[in-house]
């Protein structure tokens, strides 16, 4: 299996996931990325909840959240750091917490976009008018078609993988047609990448597991240049970091992320 979006920090195990490649890294990076985020949004020490699905990805992600917030000198808020199963839709109670501790001022959501879309319009209809940061779950203009108002999402920022240097045209030819695809552009670009690296590896001799190591090794990908390291993972480019205009259904990313140069302008 290549995958264009798996995230969860447990599959960078080789002995229980074999055969298992990503084009995307591992939420593992996303922690400092997301951590360095709130930051630089003003974001202060005791003042932040974290909320999450207690599926793998959910569970994954508001760890490394977590660990990197706490690593910074950082505590989290009253509220903490709460799950909710993946299958939920009533999220009163969640949010009522947030509101409840008025230390709280901002929140992480480590969620899916329709999940992620109820927690926010709990939020509202409970009065919060704090921060909300989430990562790559949510990301992208498909969250407002889950909102019932868009204004509710004004200002909420998130992370997504950032693409690298791109090679080929395919990038060039999505964005030319991009307002009809719509979707997530880095995923569209790992999911090419992706489909490619399989069907090189899947034309040549020999066992299909070497070739795709074989292949994925300085891969010019659409995504950025591609190794697979042993275990599957790839470094990434760091994180895109996207704000919601609101009511105008706008989606900017104004900066980004790396590991050696922390939070940057895009300019």
């Amino acid at each position: 299996m290549i995958s264009y979006a798996s995230t969860n920090p447990g599959l960078s195990d080789a002995t229980a996931y074999p055969l298992f490649y990503r084009i995307v890294p591992s939420d593992a990076i996303q922690g400092p990325a997301g951590a360095d985020m709130m930051a630089d949004g003003g974001v202060t020490n005791g003042s932040l909840a974290i909320l999450h699905m207690t599926n793998d990805y959910g569970s994954g992600l508001a760890d490394s959240i977590k660990a990197a917030w706490e690593d910074d000198g950082h505590a989290l808020c009253g509220a903490g750091m709460q799950g909710y199963e993946d299958t939920a839709t009533d999220f009163s109670a969640l949010a009522q917490s947030v509101v409840d501790n008025t230390d709280c001022t901002a929140v992480y959501l480590s969620s899916y976009i329709t999940d992620a879309a109820g927690i926010i319009e709990a939020l509202n209809d409970k009065g919060y008018t704090g921060q909300i940061y989430g990562g790559d779950g949510p990301a992208g203009i498909g969250l407002y078609e889950k909102l019932t108002d868009n204004s509710m999402a004004e200002n909420m920022t998130v992370s997504a993988p950032r693409a690298g240097s791109t090679y080929g045209t395919f990038e060039a030819r999505y964005d030319a047609d991009n307002a009809t695809i719509g979707s997530i552009k880095t995923y569209v670009l790992t999911t090419y990448d992706a489909v490619t690296i399989i069907g090189q590896a899947a034309a040549m001799s020999g066992a299909i597991n070497d070739n795709i190591k074989t292949t994925g090794t300085g891969f010019e990908g659409s995504s950025g240049l591609l190794t697979f390291l042993d275990n599957g993972d790839v470094g990434g480019a760091g994180y895109d970091i996207c704000t919601y205009g609101g009511a105008d259904e706008s989606y900017t990313c104004g900066k980004y992320w790396t590991a050696i140069g922390g939070v940057q302008d895009s300019s």
